[in-house]
């Protein structure tokens, strides 16, 4: 894993956001996504489900996060490489 993954990851872990560079809201959902599929790919499946479940949880009663919620969910019990 690269440092600037890791960067990332320990930065949205510890929401380590600096105020000029605060997420929107669907930006965080596809960082959890993102992180996610990352943790997926390298074989770390518990971790990876702890981050789809947070794109889920986050996503949830907002206008747009349908489309992010049936993505999480696939990658989550269905995975496949091209999203």
């Amino acid at each position: 894993m690269t440092q600037t993954v890791r960067k990332t990851i320990a930065a949205a872990q510890l929401g380590g956001w600096s105020e000029q560079s605060v997420p929107t809201q669907h930006q965080t959902y596809s960082f959890f996504i993102l992180i996610g599929e990352l943790y997926r790919r390298i074989g770390q499946i518990e971790l990876a489900n702890i981050w789809f479940d947070r794109a889920i949880e986050a996503s949830e009663n907002q206008s747009d996060g349908e489309a992010v919620r049936r993505l999480a969910e696939r990658q989550k019990h269905e995975p496949r490489d091209e999203m």
